[in-house]
Protein backbone atom coordinates (compact mmCIF):
# COMPACT_ATOMS: atom_id res chain seq x y z
CA UNK A 1 0.00 0.00 0.00
CA UNK A 2 2.93 2.42 0.68
CA UNK A 3 4.38 1.93 -2.70
CA UNK A 4 0.84 3.21 -3.96
CA UNK A 5 0.96 6.12 -2.06
CA UNK A 6 4.44 6.92 -2.74
CA UNK A 7 3.67 6.45 -6.57
CA UNK A 8 0.41 8.90 -6.29
CA UNK A 9 2.61 11.33 -4.81
CA UNK A 10 5.63 11.12 -7.08
CA UNK A 11 3.36 10.94 -10.17
CA UNK A 12 1.70 14.53 -8.86
CA UNK A 13 5.22 16.13 -8.26
CA UNK A 14 6.81 14.68 -11.12
CA UNK A 15 3.80 15.27 -13.86
CA UNK A 16 4.07 11.57 -14.87
CA UNK A 17 0.54 10.95 -16.16
CA UNK A 18 1.04 7.67 -17.11
CA UNK A 19 2.18 6.42 -13.37
CA UNK A 20 -0.64 8.66 -12.19
CA UNK A 21 -3.10 6.31 -14.40
CA UNK A 22 -1.30 3.09 -13.02
CA UNK A 23 -1.54 3.88 -9.24
CA UNK A 24 -5.24 4.77 -9.57
CA UNK A 25 -5.54 1.48 -11.81
CA UNK A 26 -3.57 0.15 -8.47
CA UNK A 27 -5.66 1.92 -5.83
CA UNK A 28 -9.25 0.03 -7.63
CA UNK A 29 -7.83 -3.11 -5.81
CA UNK A 30 -7.53 -1.72 -2.14
CA UNK A 31 -10.61 0.25 -2.57
CA UNK A 32 -12.24 -3.40 -3.53
CA UNK A 33 -10.55 -4.73 -0.49
CA UNK A 34 -12.45 -2.32 1.84
CA UNK A 35 -15.15 -2.07 0.53
CA UNK A 36 -15.04 1.43 -0.64
CA UNK A 37 -18.15 1.51 -3.03
CA UNK A 38 -18.09 5.10 -4.25
CA UNK A 39 -14.09 5.47 -4.38
CA UNK A 40 -14.37 2.41 -6.38
CA UNK A 41 -17.25 3.48 -8.41
CA UNK A 42 -16.39 7.13 -9.32
CA UNK A 43 -12.53 6.03 -9.25
CA UNK A 44 -13.41 3.37 -12.45
CA UNK A 45 -15.18 6.38 -14.66
CA UNK A 46 -12.52 8.62 -13.65
CA UNK A 47 -10.05 6.03 -14.79
CA UNK A 48 -12.54 4.86 -17.99
CA UNK A 49 -12.63 8.41 -19.14
CA UNK A 50 -8.69 9.36 -18.69
CA UNK A 51 -7.59 6.43 -21.25
CA UNK A 52 -10.38 7.58 -23.42
CA UNK A 53 -8.77 11.17 -23.61
CA UNK A 54 -6.24 10.47 -26.56
CA UNK A 55 -9.21 10.10 -28.59
CA UNK A 56 -12.01 12.38 -27.05
CA UNK A 57 -9.62 15.48 -26.35
CA UNK A 58 -6.27 14.86 -27.74
CA UNK A 59 -4.88 18.28 -26.75
CA UNK A 60 -5.83 17.54 -22.90
CA UNK A 61 -4.37 14.35 -23.33
CA UNK A 62 -1.19 16.02 -25.07
CA UNK A 63 -0.78 18.29 -21.97
CA UNK A 64 -1.13 15.89 -19.51
CA UNK A 65 1.13 13.94 -20.63
CA UNK A 66 3.59 16.85 -20.73
CA UNK A 67 2.93 17.39 -17.00
CA UNK A 68 -0.04 19.92 -17.02
CA UNK A 69 -2.53 17.34 -14.88
CA UNK A 70 -0.10 19.20 -12.02
CA UNK A 71 0.04 22.59 -10.50
CA UNK A 72 4.30 23.70 -10.39
CA UNK A 73 4.84 26.97 -8.86
CA UNK A 74 8.36 27.16 -8.20
CA UNK A 75 10.99 26.01 -10.81
CA UNK A 76 13.09 22.52 -9.84
CA UNK A 77 12.31 19.03 -9.58
CA UNK A 78 9.81 17.35 -7.48
CA UNK A 79 7.88 20.47 -6.96
CA UNK A 80 4.45 19.80 -8.54
CA UNK A 81 0.95 19.16 -6.65
CA UNK A 82 -1.94 17.94 -7.19
CA UNK A 83 -5.01 20.61 -8.10
CA UNK A 84 -6.80 19.46 -5.04
CA UNK A 85 -3.39 20.01 -2.72
CA UNK A 86 -2.69 23.17 -4.18
CA UNK A 87 -6.40 24.70 -3.25
CA UNK A 88 -6.08 23.98 0.42
CA UNK A 89 -2.47 25.29 0.38
CA UNK A 90 -3.86 28.47 -1.47
CA UNK A 91 -7.04 28.76 1.70
CA UNK A 92 -4.24 28.13 4.51
CA UNK A 93 -2.18 30.83 3.49
CA UNK A 94 -5.41 32.79 3.25
CA UNK A 95 -6.00 31.83 6.57
CA UNK A 96 -2.82 33.25 8.22
CA UNK A 97 -3.93 36.78 7.28
CA UNK A 98 -4.86 38.61 10.11
CA UNK A 99 -8.21 38.62 8.80
CA UNK A 100 -8.14 34.87 8.19
CA UNK A 101 -10.41 33.02 6.06
CA UNK A 102 -13.19 34.59 7.10
CA UNK A 103 -12.36 38.22 7.15
CA UNK A 104 -11.52 37.59 3.04
CA UNK A 105 -15.37 35.89 2.65
CA UNK A 106 -16.39 39.06 5.16
CA UNK A 107 -15.13 41.64 2.46
CA UNK A 108 -16.50 40.12 -0.65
Amino acid sequence: MMDLIHDLLRADREGNWELHLDAVQRALIIFTAFDCTNYMRWCSLYLEDMRRLPETAPSIYYNFTMGSFSIKDKPGRFTAVGGDQKLEQSINLSSKSSDGVVGVIGHA
